[in-house]
């Protein structure tokens, strides 16, 4: 250890030099390559420097850990002389560490004393000095909690920047907006507007973003910190809209004053005289005094983080996988939403590259888009599911037909949905609500006979074209029928549901209605009059409704009904020459008349019940009203059950115990007998058909026995 001068000679000869950039030092065996640093030749008269390297302080051989702490306000003559060696071995090594975090900030702090003192008081407005302020930021900076070094150098080169001139200053803070993070200082800001001011340049976003993080009126929540990546952009998008091109920038009439705030007390007791008191302010542009151009800024800030609150909570949920990702990203804004892929995209795809294709139309089962969806596989999806279903098609750019969000009916697991390419789809109008659900209707009259006939639905688009003005309808209704077409029981199958969307007032003349369009080609056949009866029957109608129907009204007179009793199998109509059947044929007097009848229809279909959203639970109230677990089950080999298959008939003689089961529970009854749901579905309709005349169970939410179709039975009353 070197001893140290006496202090009469220190007081005597001290004074303070300045190594520049370039300019080594060499001091007790270690050398400072690069300079950038006071040095003193003894103590110097107040307020000092504290950080001037005094030549005559004693530094040990061993260095400090650099991780002890040197107090508040550190000095090269206040440190001990273990931590002069660990200082000198820092300079001289190029002030860097391996390991940031392990370097105490006041070894930082003492060097930064330096610069600041040379930079303001000096005036030496070297880039050179600037830059390493920067580079120790952003070395320093990230590895510590404390702020405090952040806001000293910010401040320290915003100010000094400033002094470069416009353009120097123009080029250099950008790079010091980008660390300023979630703590903008409003005095740098201030620069920072003063200098667009001055250019005439517009201020953009990333400087909008700021000043909108610090007014008073801006919320403060957790959202912006758990979406950062997302709330700038939304900010970006939304600043943008209302100032397209960037918003230009007024000042007020007096300039702005800056006051420096130096992190060196010395320098602080230094400027207080007179003749350096400049050093510490700047005059500037006050474009910040004018708040009034601001005050959009916390109000896009508000709405931004309003709307990823939702997208905030995702991101915090307990899902996982698939339904994660959706989650998150149907949470997000719009505007987000719409430049970000869909987490199930290639998924997708990849369901459409082996789907079925008819022109533009892919087809597939409900339920693969289901499954995606995260919905459990079930025979019959709820109507949210069904929506959420076409919903995410919709997000995926395909349009489903039929859609469940218009017609509101639910869709089956294996039933197959039609998909068109759509850059957009914003819903459809009211109206098609009603064609689409007279479609179905049309459809299982259609096919009531097996087959359906091209001239059939050329009947039913004739009908209905006054309420198909555009394009874009008649593509929603060719898309629906498209599908109906492929599995026609699909159509039957929404019976239920239509009933349910039917007031009870207008059932009898949508029956009406449907029966006139089964005699549009001047003949109702055997299957159609069946399915009338079934139609009537699922409407609450009277059982003989149909019959008196066909008998009362006028102007069926002229039209050829087959004749057969209800259970008989009836001799079919005569086939008639084909140009009378086609339905060009179609006199225009009552073609007007059809058409003015199906539009009253189309309307009555159009109006959802109130209680629509509720029809689940209460089919389900009704299942376990009218399910009699206890009822007996008939004999297997009772005579009205022959001619069915022996594999089906423990099914049938447990069903018809029953007005109506619960699908799950019909579900499990087949799985038990190693038999599947459809199947048995199938057959069993196909017997009854064929022995009773109609289908002896329907399929909606629930499972519905049209018990009164068979002979009494013991222990089973009939409630149809």
């Amino acid at each position: 250890m070197r001893p140290p001068r006496p202090a009469s000679a220190r007081k005597r000869c001290a004074e303070l030099v300045w190594y520049p950039q370039g300019q080594p030092l060499t001091l007790d065996g270690l050398t400072i390559p690069d300079g950038m640093v006071y040095v003193s030749t003894g103590e110097l008269p107040w307020p000092g420097e504290p950080s001037a390297l005094d030549l005559t302080q004693p530094i040990d051989a061993v260095a400090e850990d650099p991780a002890v702490g040197l107090g508040y306000y550190p000095s090269f003559l206040g440190i001990t002389p273990a931590q002069r060696r660990t200082y000198l071995e820092w300079l001289a090594s190029g002030r860097s560490d391996a390991d940031p975090a392990a370097r105490e900030l006041g070894y930082v702090f003492l060097f930064f004393y330096g610069i600041e003192r040379r930079l303001l008081l000096d005036g030496d407005l070297q880039p050179t000095l600037m830059g390493e302020v920067l580079r120790l930021l952003q070395l320093y900076g990230p590895a510590h909690r404390s702020v405090s070094l952040q806001n000293y150098c910010l401040q320290l080169l915003h100010f000094s920047g400033w002094r470069l001139g416009q353009e120097s200053y123009r080029a250099f803070w950008p790079q010091l907006l980008e660390l300023d993070g979630d703590r903008p200082d409003e005095d740098s800001l201030r620069f920072v507007l003063g200098n667009l001011h001055q250019r005439g340049e517009v201020m953009d976003w990333t400087v909008a973003y700021r000043l909108a993080l610090i007014d008073e009126d801006s919320r403060k929540s957790a959202v912006v910190a758990r979406t950062r990546e997302k709330f700038w952009e939304l900010f970006r998008q939304r600043f943008e809209e209302i100032a397209p091109g960037g918003m230009p920038l007024a000042a007020a009439k007096q300039p702005a004053t800056v006051e420096y705030r130096p992190a060196s007390g010395a320098l602080l007791s230094a400027c207080r005289e007179s003749a350096a008191a400049r050093a510490l302010h700047e005059r500037i542009p006050n474009v910040l005094g004018l708040r009034r151009q601001f005050r959009a800024l916390p109000e896009i800030w508000n709405r931004c983080i309003d709307d990823l609150a939702g997208y905030s909570r995702a991101l915090g949920s307990k899902k996982v996988g698939d339904a994660a990702k959706i989650a998150t990203w149907q949470a997000l804004p719009p505007e987000l939403r719409a430049g970000e892929a869909h987490p199930l995209r290639d998924a997708f795809d990849g369901l459409l590259g082996s789907a079925p294709r008819e022109g533009d139309l892919a087809f597939l089962p409900s339920g693969q888009i289901a499954a995606m969806a995260g919905v459990d596989e079930r025979a019959r999806l709820t109507l949210a599911q069904s929506k959420q279903v076409a919903e995410l098609a919709r997000q995926l750019g395909w349009r489903m037909a039929p859609d469940p969000r218009q017609s509101g009916l639910p869709l089956a697991w294996s039933q197959e949905v039609a998909l068109r390419p759509t850059d957009s789809d914003d819903g459809a109008p009211g109206h098609l609500a009603g064609v689409i659900r007279l479609l179905h209707l049309a459809v299982m009259l259609a096919a009531a006979d097996g087959v359906i006939e091209d001239e059939e639905l050329a009947t039913f688009e004739t009908l209905v074209k006054a309420d198909l003005p555009g394009e874009a309808d008649w593509e929603r209704v060719r898309d629906a029928t498209a599908a109906l077409r492929r599995d026609t029981n699909v159509a039957v199958r929404c019976l239920p549901q239509l009933a349910k969307l039917i007031s009870p007032e207008h059932r009898e003349q949508v029956l009406r209605s449907l029966a006139h369009i089964a005699a549009a080609d001047r003949e109702i056949s055997l299957p159609e009059i069946k399915l009338l009866r079934r139609i009537a029957r699922a409407f609450g109608l009277p059982p003989d409704a149909v019959d008196s129907l066909l008998e009362g009204d006028g102007s069926l007179r002229e039209v050829t009904v087959a004749t057969a009793g209800k259970g008989a199998k009836g001799e079919r109509i005569p086939p008639r020459p084909a140009a009378a059947g086609a339905v060009l044929s179609l006199d225009s007097e009552r073609i007007r008349a059809l058409t003015e009848e199906t539009r009253q229809v189309i309307a009555m279909l159009s109006e959802v019940m109130a209680d629509e959203g509720s029809a689940e639970v209460k089919v389900e109230s009704k299942s376990k009203e009218h399910a009699t677990p206890g009822a007996a089950q008939a004999p297997i080999d009772a005579p009205w059950i022959e001619g069915l298959a022996e594999r089906y008939r423990p099914v049938v003689t447990t069903l018809v115990a029953h007005d109506e089961i619960d699908l799950d529970d019909f579900e499990g009854l087949c799985k038990r007998q190693h038999l599947l749901p459809d199947d048995v579905l199938d057959a069993v309709n196909a017997w009854s058909d064929e022995h009773f005349g109609d289908f002896l169970l329907e399929r909606g939410e629930n499972v519905r026995v049209f018990r009164s179709l068979l002979p009494v039975m013991a222990g089973a009353g009939s409630s149809n």
